[in-house]
């Protein structure tokens, strides 16, 4: 089913439920925004394909669809733990993961952007099933996998410096909380509060580096209302839990 009918059809049963359970369900509706889900894949979607993954898609041209598409809710970039040695060396650790759950719903939209053809197939999930396990049904239904597993799902190390980035913040929250700071980026990157070049960010300076790009409460006020976006508070716990995150493992001492 396309992502529009199933909307559709979601706005439409919830007609019929008690004013209770409809404020709940708007509420849900409104995460995920589909608006929202598409600007924020764009952004994401092609900063994995020309940024982050830009090496691996030159010699990999197949996982482009992927990466483009389904990534920017299907992947986890994440900080790891540094190892120390007795001379003072450090090294950064940064991990690619395929998230372990996923809402039905988002599952659905990730692919149905892949090839809208895919709507009307049987590799979408069943309608009843709510959440998904990723890791299983990306292997079952991504021929690809083996290939991503093998150039994109890994761990790099580096011993001086990282480039960092402010996307590497909204891939390391929960998929359904990332799209909105995800475009609030974006705003503050068009409006020049923050600047989108990649900085190599040196060892002393990384998580300092990263945590400078974290949007105000006011930015993602401004970019909720564009989207009519009316529950915040878990995507801010979600935003404050990756900056801590990136704090406790990348800040020296």
């Amino acid at each position: 089913m396309p992502i529009d009918e199933a909307l559709d059809k979601i706005e439409g049963s919830e007609k019929e439920e008690s004013p209770k359970k409809k404020k709940k369900s708007e509420a849900k509706s409104a995460d995920l925004n589909e608006q929202l889900l598409i600007d924020a894949q764009k952004c994401l979607g092609e900063w994995l394909v020309d940024d982050y993954f830009s090496t691996e898609v030159k010699e990999y041209k197949s996982i482009i669809p992927f990466l483009k598409n389904a990534a920017p809710y299907l992947l986890k970039i994440l900080p790891g733990k540094p190892s120390q040695s007795s001379n003072f060396s450090r090294e950064f650790l940064q991990s690619v993961w395929l998230t372990t759950k996923l809402s039905a719903e988002l599952w659905n939209f990730c692919l149905n952007r892949m090839n809208d053809y895919l709507a009307q197939t049987d590799i979408l999930s069943n309608k009843t099933e709510k959440e998904i396990d990723v890791r299983k049904e990306a292997k079952e239904c991504f021929p690809e996998m083996l290939l991503i597993e093998k150039v994109i799902l890994k761990q790099t190390t580096f011993t001086k410096d990282i480039v960092i980035h402010p996307y590497l913040i909204p891939m390391a929250m929960s998929p359904e909380y990332r799209p909105l700071i995800a475009m609030t980026i974006l705003d503050s990157i068009s409006k020049k509060i923050i600047k989108s070049s990649d900085d190599r960010s040196q060892m002393f300076n990384a998580a300092t580096d990263v945590i400078k790009y974290a949007p105000s409460l006011d930015q993602i006020a401004d970019n909720a209302k564009k989207y009519k976006i009316t529950e915040l508070r878990k995507i801010v716990q979600e935003l404050s839990s990756a900056l801590e995150d990136y704090k406790q493992k990348w800040a020296w001492g």
